[in-house]
């Protein structure tokens, strides 16, 4: 699955070495700070995530209004795996990071780590298709491109509760927007 392009604001400067996670990204620094994940993992991850969001990564198709504070990308894919899975699988996490930041557009392996980043990945799109500055044809586009059969491993839980939340974000966009010929 091709990614959605993603656009490299640079219209603000962005210090990456001053600037620390508690002020770019307040909901995820406090996630990771309560995980499980050892202290120098949750280093680690912040110095990854920090430099990911001084890239300021975005879809391109989402317009957001000059001054209004939101979650940057790299941010929200974390979060959703950190908060939804309770993933403490630092290749997951870090394979999330490097694909929201932009570097990769899709991860190039088969393995599970990138499975449920670019799972944690897709379903940030279908939370984001409902912005109103989406043309709907690309509305559609993206709909198109999305996963259309998921294969996962047997008592994988952390993967069958992102598969969960997924199928019910396409089910609601697809009543929404329409997009039935995505089945």
């Amino acid at each position: 699955m091709a990614a959605p392009i993603l656009s490299q604001e640079t219209n603000e400067p962005s210090d990456s070495t001053s600037a620390s996670l508690k002020e770019l990204a307040p909901g995820v620094g406090q996630i990771l700070e309560r995980s499980a994940l050892l202290p120098q993992q949750k280093h680690e991850l912040r110095r990854q995530l920090v430099g990911a969001i001084a890239q300021r990564p975005e879809y391109e198709w989402i317009k957001r209004e000059s001054g209004v504070s939101f979650n940057p990308l790299p941010a929200r894919v974390t979060e959703i795996l950190l908060r939804e899975c309770q993933c403490s699988n630092v290749s997951t996490l870090r394979a999330a990071i490097t694909l929201a930041s932009g570097i990769k557009t899709r991860p190039s392996s088969e393995n599970q780590e990138h499975d449920h980043a670019d799972l944690a990945y897709s379903l940030d799109i279908l939370r984001h298709l409902h912005y109103p500055s989406v043309q709907d044809s690309t509305r559609q586009a993206i709909l198109q491109d999305l996963p259309k059969v998921i294969e996962i491993e047997p008592g994988d839980a952390p993967m069958e509760r992102l598969l969960t939340l997924y199928d019910a974000a396409l089910n609601r966009t697809k009543k929404r927007y329409g997009g039935d010929n995505h089945s």
